[in-house]
Protein backbone atom coordinates (compact mmCIF):
# COMPACT_ATOMS: atom_id res chain seq x y z
CA UNK A 1 0.00 0.00 0.00
CA UNK A 2 3.00 2.25 -0.48
CA UNK A 3 1.17 4.18 -3.21
CA UNK A 4 -1.24 5.59 -0.62
CA UNK A 5 1.28 6.81 1.90
CA UNK A 6 2.09 10.48 2.30
CA UNK A 7 5.39 11.40 0.62
CA UNK A 8 7.00 11.99 4.03
CA UNK A 9 6.20 8.41 5.09
CA UNK A 10 6.53 6.35 1.94
CA UNK A 11 9.30 4.02 0.83
CA UNK A 12 10.44 6.07 -2.16
CA UNK A 13 12.36 3.35 -4.08
CA UNK A 14 9.35 1.02 -3.82
CA UNK A 15 7.00 3.84 -4.75
CA UNK A 16 9.04 4.58 -7.88
CA UNK A 17 9.17 0.88 -8.78
CA UNK A 18 5.40 0.47 -8.51
CA UNK A 19 4.79 3.70 -10.41
CA UNK A 20 6.97 2.53 -13.32
CA UNK A 21 5.20 -0.84 -13.27
CA UNK A 22 1.74 0.75 -13.48
CA UNK A 23 2.82 3.10 -16.28
CA UNK A 24 4.33 0.18 -18.15
CA UNK A 25 1.04 -1.73 -18.00
CA UNK A 26 -0.88 1.24 -19.37
CA UNK A 27 1.53 2.06 -22.19
CA UNK A 28 2.26 -1.50 -23.33
CA UNK A 29 0.89 -1.07 -26.85
CA UNK A 30 1.48 2.66 -27.28
CA UNK A 31 4.28 4.38 -29.19
CA UNK A 32 5.22 7.78 -27.73
CA UNK A 33 7.59 10.52 -28.91
CA UNK A 34 10.95 10.61 -27.14
CA UNK A 35 9.99 13.89 -25.46
CA UNK A 36 7.20 12.09 -23.56
CA UNK A 37 9.51 9.61 -21.83
CA UNK A 38 9.62 11.69 -18.62
CA UNK A 39 6.57 10.47 -16.66
CA UNK A 40 4.30 10.23 -19.74
CA UNK A 41 1.33 9.03 -17.68
CA UNK A 42 0.89 10.51 -14.17
CA UNK A 43 0.10 7.98 -11.44
CA UNK A 44 -1.80 9.68 -8.64
CA UNK A 45 -4.20 8.98 -5.79
CA UNK A 46 -7.68 10.23 -6.65
CA UNK A 47 -10.60 10.33 -4.25
CA UNK A 48 -14.34 10.85 -3.65
CA UNK A 49 -17.28 8.61 -4.55
CA UNK A 50 -18.58 11.19 -7.02
CA UNK A 51 -15.36 10.99 -9.02
CA UNK A 52 -15.36 7.18 -8.89
CA UNK A 53 -18.90 7.09 -10.28
CA UNK A 54 -17.90 9.54 -12.99
CA UNK A 55 -14.94 7.31 -13.82
CA UNK A 56 -17.28 4.37 -14.40
CA UNK A 57 -19.46 6.56 -16.64
CA UNK A 58 -16.36 7.58 -18.60
CA UNK A 59 -15.37 3.95 -19.11
CA UNK A 60 -18.85 3.12 -20.37
CA UNK A 61 -18.45 6.00 -22.82
CA UNK A 62 -15.27 4.40 -24.15
CA UNK A 63 -12.67 6.33 -22.17
CA UNK A 64 -9.50 4.50 -21.11
CA UNK A 65 -8.92 5.10 -17.39
CA UNK A 66 -6.60 2.70 -15.57
CA UNK A 67 -7.38 2.08 -11.88
CA UNK A 68 -4.62 0.04 -10.23
CA UNK A 69 -6.11 -0.33 -6.72
CA UNK A 70 -8.64 1.13 -4.31
CA UNK A 71 -8.34 1.84 -0.58
CA UNK A 72 -11.63 1.80 1.34
CA UNK A 73 -12.57 2.55 4.89
CA UNK A 74 -14.02 -0.53 6.60
CA UNK A 75 -17.18 1.35 7.58
CA UNK A 76 -18.43 1.98 4.01
CA UNK A 77 -21.65 0.17 3.14
CA UNK A 78 -21.93 -2.85 0.86
CA UNK A 79 -23.37 -0.85 -2.03
CA UNK A 80 -20.26 1.34 -2.16
CA UNK A 81 -18.01 -1.71 -1.90
CA UNK A 82 -19.77 -3.18 -4.93
CA UNK A 83 -19.28 0.10 -6.75
CA UNK A 84 -15.54 -0.07 -6.02
CA UNK A 85 -15.48 -3.67 -7.22
CA UNK A 86 -16.74 -2.55 -10.64
CA UNK A 87 -13.65 -0.36 -11.05
CA UNK A 88 -10.84 -2.61 -9.92
CA UNK A 89 -9.97 -6.08 -8.65
CA UNK A 90 -7.37 -4.92 -6.12
CA UNK A 91 -9.22 -3.47 -3.14
CA UNK A 92 -7.66 -2.72 0.25
CA UNK A 93 -9.90 -2.25 3.28
CA UNK A 94 -8.66 -0.62 6.50
CA UNK A 95 -10.10 0.93 9.62
CA UNK A 96 -10.84 4.61 9.29
CA UNK A 97 -8.58 5.35 12.27
CA UNK A 98 -5.71 3.49 10.59
CA UNK A 99 -6.23 5.39 7.33
CA UNK A 100 -6.18 8.71 9.17
CA UNK A 101 -3.09 7.74 11.22
CA UNK A 102 -0.95 6.05 8.57
CA UNK A 103 -1.85 7.72 5.30
CA UNK A 104 -2.29 11.31 6.47
CA UNK A 105 -4.65 12.37 3.72
CA UNK A 106 -5.47 16.04 3.45
CA UNK A 107 -8.76 17.40 2.19
CA UNK A 108 -12.39 16.43 2.58
CA UNK A 109 -13.83 13.71 4.82
CA UNK A 110 -14.61 11.74 1.65
CA UNK A 111 -10.89 11.25 1.23
CA UNK A 112 -10.89 9.12 4.37
CA UNK A 113 -13.60 6.92 2.87
CA UNK A 114 -12.31 6.07 -0.63
CA UNK A 115 -9.00 6.60 -2.42
CA UNK A 116 -7.83 4.98 -5.61
CA UNK A 117 -4.60 4.88 -7.61
CA UNK A 118 -5.14 6.06 -11.18
CA UNK A 119 -2.80 6.17 -14.17
CA UNK A 120 -4.31 9.12 -16.01
CA UNK A 121 -4.21 10.94 -18.34
CA UNK A 122 -2.71 8.79 -21.07
CA UNK A 123 -0.93 10.96 -23.68
CA UNK A 124 -2.20 10.91 -27.24
CA UNK A 125 -0.89 12.29 -30.55
CA UNK A 126 -2.05 15.89 -30.97
CA UNK A 127 -3.36 15.25 -34.47
CA UNK A 128 -6.20 13.27 -32.83
CA UNK A 129 -7.47 16.37 -31.00
CA UNK A 130 -11.01 17.42 -31.82
CA UNK A 131 -11.31 21.16 -32.29
CA UNK A 132 -11.74 23.48 -30.50
CA UNK A 133 -8.84 22.94 -28.10
CA UNK A 134 -8.21 24.34 -24.64
CA UNK A 135 -4.51 25.11 -24.07
CA UNK A 136 -3.22 25.31 -20.47
CA UNK A 137 0.32 26.53 -19.90
CA UNK A 138 2.14 27.61 -16.74
CA UNK A 139 -0.72 26.94 -14.31
CA UNK A 140 0.46 25.28 -11.11
CA UNK A 141 -2.59 25.23 -8.81
CA UNK A 142 -4.58 22.01 -9.09
CA UNK A 143 -7.76 23.74 -7.94
CA UNK A 144 -7.56 26.32 -10.75
CA UNK A 145 -6.87 23.60 -13.30
CA UNK A 146 -9.86 21.58 -12.11
CA UNK A 147 -12.18 24.58 -12.25
CA UNK A 148 -11.09 25.42 -15.79
CA UNK A 149 -11.55 21.82 -16.96
CA UNK A 150 -15.05 21.59 -15.44
CA UNK A 151 -16.10 24.83 -17.12
CA UNK A 152 -14.59 23.82 -20.47
CA UNK A 153 -16.39 20.48 -20.49
CA UNK A 154 -19.76 22.11 -19.91
CA UNK A 155 -19.03 24.54 -22.74
CA UNK A 156 -18.46 21.60 -25.07
CA UNK A 157 -14.64 21.68 -25.15
CA UNK A 158 -13.16 18.24 -24.45
CA UNK A 159 -9.69 18.48 -26.05
CA UNK A 160 -6.99 19.88 -23.75
CA UNK A 161 -3.37 20.63 -24.63
CA UNK A 162 -1.35 20.86 -21.42
CA UNK A 163 2.18 21.99 -20.69
CA UNK A 164 4.36 19.79 -18.49
CA UNK A 165 3.65 21.88 -15.37
CA UNK A 166 -0.10 21.45 -15.86
CA UNK A 167 0.25 17.78 -16.81
CA UNK A 168 2.05 17.03 -13.55
CA UNK A 169 -0.81 18.63 -11.58
CA UNK A 170 -3.59 16.53 -13.10
CA UNK A 171 -4.01 14.57 -9.88
CA UNK A 172 -6.65 13.90 -7.26
CA UNK A 173 -7.28 17.52 -6.32
CA UNK A 174 -7.70 18.69 -9.92
CA UNK A 175 -10.02 15.76 -10.62
CA UNK A 176 -12.13 16.39 -7.51
CA UNK A 177 -12.56 20.07 -8.34
CA UNK A 178 -13.50 19.12 -11.92
CA UNK A 179 -16.21 16.90 -10.36
CA UNK A 180 -14.74 13.94 -12.24
CA UNK A 181 -15.23 15.48 -15.70
CA UNK A 182 -11.45 15.21 -16.12
CA UNK A 183 -12.06 11.56 -17.09
CA UNK A 184 -14.11 12.72 -20.08
CA UNK A 185 -11.38 14.97 -21.49
CA UNK A 186 -8.92 14.11 -24.27
CA UNK A 187 -5.60 15.35 -22.93
CA UNK A 188 -2.48 16.05 -24.98
CA UNK A 189 0.99 16.83 -23.65
CA UNK A 190 2.58 19.88 -25.24
CA UNK A 191 6.28 19.17 -24.93
CA UNK A 192 7.61 21.41 -26.20
CA UNK A 193 4.56 23.67 -26.19
CA UNK A 194 5.91 25.84 -29.03
CA UNK A 195 5.88 22.85 -31.40
CA UNK A 196 2.38 21.87 -30.29
CA UNK A 197 1.00 25.35 -31.00
CA UNK A 198 2.64 25.35 -34.42
CA UNK A 199 0.95 22.02 -35.11
CA UNK A 200 -2.43 23.52 -34.23
CA UNK A 201 -1.77 26.47 -36.53
CA UNK A 202 -0.91 24.07 -39.34
CA UNK A 203 -4.41 22.63 -38.93
CA UNK A 204 -5.80 26.11 -39.56
CA UNK A 205 -6.55 26.74 -35.91
CA UNK A 206 -6.80 30.36 -34.71
CA UNK A 207 -5.33 30.77 -31.21
CA UNK A 208 -6.89 33.08 -28.61
CA UNK A 209 -4.86 33.75 -25.50
CA UNK A 210 -6.12 34.85 -22.05
CA UNK A 211 -3.24 36.09 -19.89
CA UNK A 212 -1.93 39.25 -18.27
CA UNK A 213 1.07 39.97 -20.52
CA UNK A 214 -0.55 42.35 -23.01
CA UNK A 215 -2.28 45.65 -22.29
CA UNK A 216 -4.77 45.57 -25.17
CA UNK A 217 -7.69 43.21 -25.63
CA UNK A 218 -8.47 41.35 -28.85
CA UNK A 219 -10.18 43.66 -31.34
CA UNK A 220 -13.67 42.71 -32.58
CA UNK A 221 -13.46 40.50 -35.65
CA UNK A 222 -15.10 37.62 -37.43
CA UNK A 223 -13.57 34.36 -36.16
CA UNK A 224 -14.54 32.24 -39.16
CA UNK A 225 -15.03 28.52 -38.47
CA UNK A 226 -16.03 28.38 -34.81
CA UNK A 227 -14.59 24.90 -34.42
CA UNK A 228 -11.10 25.86 -35.55
CA UNK A 229 -10.09 27.63 -32.38
CA UNK A 230 -7.66 27.11 -29.54
CA UNK A 231 -8.25 28.93 -26.27
CA UNK A 232 -4.96 29.45 -24.47
CA UNK A 233 -4.72 30.16 -20.73
CA UNK A 234 -1.13 31.12 -19.87
CA UNK A 235 0.81 32.31 -16.86
CA UNK A 236 3.73 34.27 -18.30
CA UNK A 237 6.59 35.42 -16.08
CA UNK A 238 9.05 37.61 -17.92
CA UNK A 239 8.81 35.53 -21.07
CA UNK A 240 6.86 35.35 -24.29
CA UNK A 241 4.02 33.26 -25.60
CA UNK A 242 5.45 30.64 -27.99
CA UNK A 243 5.43 32.01 -31.53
Amino acid sequence: MVMYRHRDRRNHPEFERQTRQIVGQVLTDKVLPASFRKMPCPVRVHYSWDCLRRLLDAREAGREVKVDSILLSSDVDDELKRLAGQCCEHIFIADRALIEAEFAFEGTTQRRSVNYVVAYPIPQPLDLARLPVLVLDGLGAAQNIGQILRTAFHLGVTSVLASRSVWNNLGGRACRVSMGWLYFMDLFLGEPMSDALKQLRQRGCRIYCAEDHFAEAVKPHEPGDRRRRAFCFCLVRGGKIPA
